[in-house]
């Protein structure tokens, strides 16, 4: 997801993005989703464009630009009633429609998922050192041992993804 195209549109100043000339006919259906810069342009404008985003396929992701920047996060479009229900709902149901819930969301189960998986990763080690070598047990075991390292480095993947501090 590293390689999307950056696409600049209103008066945003992103170095090698490529500069939207008719705010009101983006994202065309052949453009590549993205990255999109938002500067300063016509406020109705720029609320059309979001919606177009939030309501087309892929990872679009708009980001206000000033003089920080702020991601958007259209998510998916929902109907009222489904979305009102799951806002009240609360926690993960509502994450849906907020990148900071979602965030907050994702970083807890990071954290969830890290302590049984250290404790499970020590435990395969632990029996791996009773266990006859070259035996189906053993390769059993490092089958086991290959497939939580893969987890626990999927998750360290997501380290990123935290709320930043006040």
């Amino acid at each position: 997801m590293t390689d999307l195209p950056r696409y600049q549109v209103g008066r945003a100043e992103v170095d090698d993005a490529i500069v939207v000339d008719d705010i009101d006919a983006f994202p065309e259906p052949d453009r590549k989703p993205g990255w999109v810069f938002i500067g300063e342009a016509d406020p109705a404008s720029i609320l059309a464009l979001v919606r177009r985003l939030g309501e087309a396929y892929g990872p679009w992701s708009p980001i206000l630009v000033s003089d920080r920047w702020l991601p958007i996060g259209p998510g998916w479009p929902q109907h009222p009633d489904d979305a009102e229900e799951r806002i009240r709902q609360g926690e993960s149901q509502a994450g849906f429609l907020s990148f900071r819930v979602a965030m907050e969301d994702l970083a807890r189960v990071r954290h969830d998922i890290n302590n049984p998986l250290t404790a499970a990763l020590a435990e395969v080690q632990l029996t791996l050192l009773d266990v006859e070598p070259d035996t189906e047990s053993e390769e059993s075991l490092k089958v086991v041992e290959s497939q939580l390292r893969r987890i626990r480095d999927l998750v360290q993947e997501l380290k990123h993804y935290r709320i930043p501090k006040p």
